[in-house]
């Protein structure tokens, strides 16, 4: 094994050239065995190195996960180092600070929605159809474009409450879907 891994690094290290080889003929039996141990010593050096690029391809593959592993551990290090001074230094509209090594800043999410999808099949039955697939499945991804997240005012028992809530297109709070609005998500860009 070990004179076929040197084979191998000096295949890589130089230029392949070919040589053109005497051709004969195999005229009796025992020609065609001696040309058969050949090429069961062929294809024995053939499996040995296909062992040897699998045990490698095995060393490497351990050896990556093991790079970005340790590498992975100390970028989240360093981003959580980073967010809470991110955080006091980009304000208002700012979203983001580029130095000469890269960028950091939030990128806005989307909301959740929690969806009660029994609520909410009653309610596009009643008042969307068009987005009700034919198998009674509210097409979620079509309603939510076409309707818009918005903050609404209440008044309840404890006074006036704010809640963010889904409105159809023609206006109606949806309350079959529930909104939980995200924090922008922090992000690092390097250049």
């Amino acid at each position: 094994m070990q004179d076929l891994a040197q084979n191998l690094d000096e295949f890589i290290n130089e230029e392949y050239a070919g040589t053109d080889k005497p051709k004969f003929s195999i005229d009796n039996l025992g020609e065609a065995e001696w040309a058969i141990s050949k090429i069961a010593k062929y294809q024995a050096k053939i499996n040995e190195a296909k062992a040897l690029v699998d045990s490698r391809k095995v060393q490497l593959e351990a050896w990556m996960n093991e790079v970005l592993e340790e590498n992975q551990r100390q970028i989240d290090f360093f981003q959580s180092m980073l967010e809470p001074y991110a955080k006091t230094q980009i304000t208002g509209k700012k979203k983001s600070m580029k130095l000469p090594t890269g960028t950091f800043g939030f990128k806005a999410q989307q909301p959740e929605f929690i969806k009660d999808d029994e609520k909410l099949l009653e309610w596009a039955d009643e008042n969307a159809k068009e987005y009700i697939k034919i198998k009674k499945e509210v097409e979620w991804g079509e309603l939510k474009k076409a309707c818009n997240v918005s903050k609404i005012s209440e008044i309840t028992p404890f006074g006036m409450t704010e809640r963010t809530v889904l409105i159809s297109p023609d206006g109606q709070v949806i309350d079959s879907v529930t909104v939980v609005e995200c924090e922008d998500k922090f992000y690092v860009k390097v250049e």
